[in-house]
């Protein structure tokens, strides 16, 4: 999870926008479950690249989000 909100973060601060937090952290949780999927044998010192486009695509899609999705990732956060 570190790493997609590394990606997230360095997104946001390339290209801007996506200034809520429920929706942040929706894009990290759907790139944190990408990268496991994808890359689940990567090794320390092993090299993965994630399209601009997957990253911006979840932001996206967190835009979205059914309000019952929104109001858990947002209890979530004030946990």
């Amino acid at each position: 999870m570190h790493i997609a909100r590394r990606m997230v973060d360095e997104y946001r601060n390339d290209y801007g926008g996506y200034e809520d937090p429920v929706v942040r952290l929706y894009a990290e949780d759907r790139i944190g479950r990408a990268l496991q999927a994808e890359f689940s044998e990567i090794n320390p010192g092993d090299s993965f690249s994630l399209p601009l486009s997957a990253i911006n695509e979840q932001l996206e899609n967190g835009t979205q989000m059914s309000p019952t999705l929104y109001a858990k990732m947002g209890s979530y956060l004030r946990s």
